[in-house]
């Protein structure tokens, strides 16, 4: 088999033919040679690509040595000393270079690459440090680029502050051409194109500069051509038209802020001279030095016109002010506006004085108010706490001086605004001061007295609990709890009301302890009478109840002083129960709704007999439940409903119903004087005329004794409630009025015996006597519209107590309403009304009194006294008295000015305070029902 195959071959010689040895040799020696070129063709390409693979692994190798050279670079740069300088950095970059090209070369020893790379690393040595010298030429460059802008943006700041600047940063930068000076910019070593550049870049910099420093200089420097040669001819129109715009800024802005300055300085004075420390010779001076211009001046010249003039307005304003405080005049306490105005007064005025230690003539002029006002600004009340209870001693003394001040004046405002631990520490203070002893000893018997055991409460524990366990074994567990809880609590309270009084902790405690005493004394009489009407106690479900002793009553049993009466004769025991119950609780602030809906129960189950039996007898149960008892003409009494009652007016209408005539009211009026109800008018329905309608009848037609069953005293100010209008044993004596039914569908007055028939022409004006012509609404006749009543009207001699009837009975038919003179508050040296030593009276009216009428109650003053106590002296610091409207203007209009001494008219304010709270309780009262 030889050893290459042979292919075989065609060709044109016979078969024979190429068979023959020569011929077979031939063709084996053609396909050796063809064998032979194919493998040098193979050999070459081979060869190529070995090339090819180590050129390619050159470049790698190359591209990683560079790639390592520069990260070396970079962490030695990182390392290197900022102060590294040019020569040593390069040295430094060359040796990082030299020692990554042995690294490589060394790894490819005796390889065939180390031929290649050796190549590669020298072509790149030279590159490498040319790189570096470039490098470092440029740094060199930007360094110094970096730092001429920097100083030519220093002396273009420098410029822009100061234009005389730019002749020293000119020839710095530029130098001087004229002496052949280079400047800065000359030693940068920039090519000429680059170098002019620079120039003209600085140059512009510092004209920009000149344009907002100097704009009226560049101008001129640009019309002269001066930097013709150095600026395009665009640049130039450039710069003058921004510096004639920054020319006219300025010139604005120099307006401006003269103008701020001129509106400055007017504010300040038209502040100055609004707090008066500034006037005309202050504007005038402005004016001079310009700060001023003349329309400023002429505006302030008239606000210094018109703050005078203001000046002088508030001046008057504030002496009203000080006057309406002082006297109270034209204060409302109830008007949120005056109000306002005393607390603002208040504060500016006296409260910061007071904080820090007021004078006497402070605190007197504080308590003047006050008590004048019948008002305590919220802030007092503030500022006295504070000192009561801070820790200063002077500041409590001042405290304590101040609280009694208006404790003397104005004690329900006190009680009203300074709370109870105060007011106990400046009371037991007061007390020490009042008795001699120095502001030092006067505060240790104080803090001793308020230190001491039973100080801020009158019980010990021990008493707490058994006044407890009493009230629980009376009245039950849980009502006998939650009373001691109350009742321990109000005498505790009225204990520390006490010594704010006034009062020494001994008696204080002395007294609560009657107090307490008083409520067992008073559960017990309730015990006595309960047992005296045949009840007894029992305990049902934890509550005590009373069960009657009856038999047949056994059933009826009721929960706390209540019960049901058996016989006539034990109906008023139990009603007399029913009024110590209710009195008891009332006594001590309590609200009994309940008892008192049992109470309107069980007189519902009596008869009406009963029940007229019941409210004459206990007269305390029918003003409790606003009932009364009427007795008309027939002697039949009847129960009336109290619809309406006024104690201002003392006044009170009665309504029950008439067969034939329906429902029927009567108005009637209290006399203190004879302690008895006066019926006045009768409103009523006429069925005639489809209308209600009201009679009024004189009171001198009527005589109706005190003490009778229709003359009680007023409720509140007695032992007994108003029941009937006459007494059954007297109705025909003394001319005494009797409702009797008339035919014509109204009631009529049928006076008694001794009553006069009088004409029928109204009363002439010309034949009144001494105050009977004030009396308005006299038209004649005897029948009226229902609508107001007629005003009440003082008259005298009010020094008698009696009342004026200012309608002549013999004169006139006319049944007006009598006007009485009655004391508003029931007393008799009460200051809302006409005082006991009132002589003459000078007519009134509202606001400030005038000089004239000051006069008249200067004489009054020495001739009849002080209308309320009598006395001559005023105790003004002036010695003048003060005028006294009556009544005062704060409640109603004003009729009278009388004379009025500084105490009566500093006590004033607080009944005033008093009298209008009673109204707006009553009104409160009234619409709730």
């Amino acid at each position: 088999m030889p050893r290459f195959p042979v292919q075989p071959q065609r060709t044109s010689a016979p078969a024979a033919f190429s068979r023959t040895p020569r011929a077979q040799a031939a063709h084996f020696g053609a396909g050796i040679g063809r064998h032979l070129a194919d493998l040098g063709v193979g050999a070459a390409e081979l060869g190529q690509v070995i090339e090819q693979r180590q050129s390619r692994q050159a470049e790698q190798q190359m591209s990683n040595f560079d790639r390592d050279l520069a990260k070396r670079r970079a962490e030695s740069d990182a390392q290197a000393p900022p102060e590294e300088d040019s020569e040593s950095r390069i040295t430094r970059h060359q040796s990082l270079f030299e020692s990554s090209a042995d690294a490589v070369l060394q790894h490819y020893e005796g390889q065939a690459l180390h031929g290649r790379l050796s190549e590669g690393i020298e072509a790149r040595r030279d590159a490498y440090r040319q790189k570096l010298l470039a490098r470092e030429a440029h740094q060199r460059l930007r360094t110094s680029l970096d730092d001429t802008q920097a100083l030519v943006q220093q002396w273009s700041e420098r410029v822009a502050q100061d234009p005389t600047e730019f002749a020293t940063a000119s020839l710095e930068l530029f130098g001087d051409k004229a002496s052949g000076e280079a400047g800065l910019l000359a030693g940068l070593g920039l090519r000429p194109e680059a170098l002019a550049a620079w120039k003209t870049h600085s140059l512009n910099q510092l004209l920009d500069a000149r344009v907002t420093s100097d704009p009226a200089g560049l101008i001129a420097e640009l019309e002269t051509g001066r930097w013709q040669d150095q600026l395009s001819e665009e640049r130039r129109e450039q710069l003058r038209v921004e510096a004639g715009e920054a020319q006219q800024r300025r010139a604005s802005a120099e307006a401006i802020e003269l103008g701020q300055q001129r509106g400055g300085a007017a504010l300040r004075l038209s502040n100055d001279i609004g707090s008066g420390r500034a006037g005309q010779g202050e504007i005038r001076r402005a004016e001079e030095v310009g700060t001023l211009s003349a329309p400023q001046a002429e505006a302030l010249r008239a606000e210094v016109e018109r703050a005078e003039i203001a000046r002088q307005a508030q001046q008057v304003a504030g002496d009203e002010l000080v006057l309406t405080f002082s006297t109270g005049i034209g204060f409302d306490p109830e008007n949120p506006q005056n109000r306002r105005a005393a607390d603002a007064f208040y504060e500016k005025t006296y409260s910061p004085a007071l904080r820090e230690g007021a004078a006497e003539e402070v605190v007197a002029q504080v308590v003047t108010m006050v008590a004048k006002t019948g008002y305590m600004p919220p802030r007092l009340a503030k500022d006295t706490t504070g000192l009561l209870l801070g820790s200063d001693e002077a500041g409590q003394v001042q405290g304590a001086e101040l609280y009694g001040r208006l404790r003397e004046f104005a004690p329900e405002l006190v009680e009203d605004s300074i709370d109870l631990e105060a007011r106990a520490r400046g009371g037991v203070l007061k007390r020490w001061l009042d008795a001699g002893l120095e502001p030092g000893d006067a505060l240790v018997r104080a803090k001793a007295d308020l230190m001491s055991e039973g100080t801020s409460s009158p019980f010990n524990q021990e008493n707490k609990e058994a006044f407890r366990q009493d009230l629980r074994k009376r009245l039950g567990e849980r009502m006998g709890g939650v009373v001691a809880a109350e009742l321990l609590m109000r005498l505790e309270s009225k204990y520390l009301k006490l010594l704010g009084e006034g009062r020494s902790p001994q008696k204080a405690r002395a007294e609560i302890q009657r107090d307490q005493g008083r409520a067992f004394i008073r559960l017990a009489q309730t015990d006595s009478w309960l047992a005296e009407a045949g009840f007894v106690w029992s305990e049902r479900h934890g509550e005590r109840v009373l069960i009657p002793t009856e038999p047949r009553l056994q059933k009826m049993a009721v929960p706390a002083v209540v019960g049901a009466g058996a016989a006539i004769g034990s109906v008023i025991l139990v009603a007399a129960a029913y009024s110590y119950t209710i009195q008891t609780a009332k006594d001590w602030g309590f609200e009994v709704p309940e008892v008192m809906d049992d109470l309107d129960s069980w007189l519902n189950g009596l008869s009406e007999e009963t029940r007229i039996y019941v409210f004459e007898t206990v007269p305390d149960i029918a003003g409790w439940l606003d009932k009364a008892v009427v007795r008309l003409g027939d002697d039949q009494p009847r129960l009336a409903d109290v619809v309406k009652e006024d104690e201002v007016t003392n006044t009170r209408s009665v309504a029950f119903f008439l067969p034939g005539h329906g429902r029927l009211i009567l108005h009637q009026q209290y006399d203190i004087t004879a302690e008895r109800y006066d019926s006045l008018e009768v409103t009523f329905y006429d069925k005639d005329k489809k209308r209600w309608v009201t009679e009024k009848y004189a009171s001198s037609r009527f005589n109706q004794p005190a003490g009778s069953v229709g003359g009680q005293p007023k409720p509140g100010r007695g032992t007994t409630a108003p029941t009937a209008m006459a007494p059954d044993d007297s109705r025909q004596e003394g001319g005494q009025a009797i409702v009797v039914p008339s035919d014509e569908h109204r009631p009529i007055i049928q006076p008694g015996p001794s009553a006069d028939p009088v004409p029928t022409s109204p009363l002439p004006p010309s034949e009144a006597g001494p105050g009977r012509e004030l009396m308005p609404g006299h038209t004649g006749g005897n029948q009226t519209e229902l609508g107001p009543r007629t005003d009440r009207i003082p008259g005298y001699p009010a020094q008698e107590q009696e009342p004026l009837i200012l309608i002549n009975p013999e004169q006139s038919d006319e049944l007006n309403v009598p006007i009485v003179l009655l004391s508003e508050d029931y007393t008799k040296n009460s200051t809302l009304t006409i005082g006991p030593y009132a002589g003459e009276l000078i007519p009134g009216y509202r606001g400030r009194i005038r000089a004239r009428e000051q006069r008249l109650i200067e004489q009054l003053m020495k001739k009849d006294g002080c209308h309320t106590c009598g006395t001559h002296d005023p105790g003004t610091t002036s010695g003048k008295a003060i005028g006294d409207h009556q009544p005062s203007q704060a409640l109603e209009e004003p009729k009278w000015f009388l004379p009025h001494c500084v105490n009566c008219s500093r006590r004033q304010g607080g009944e005033v305070t008093q009298e209008k709270r009673r109204r707006n309780m009553k009104k409160k009262k009234k619409g709730g029902k």
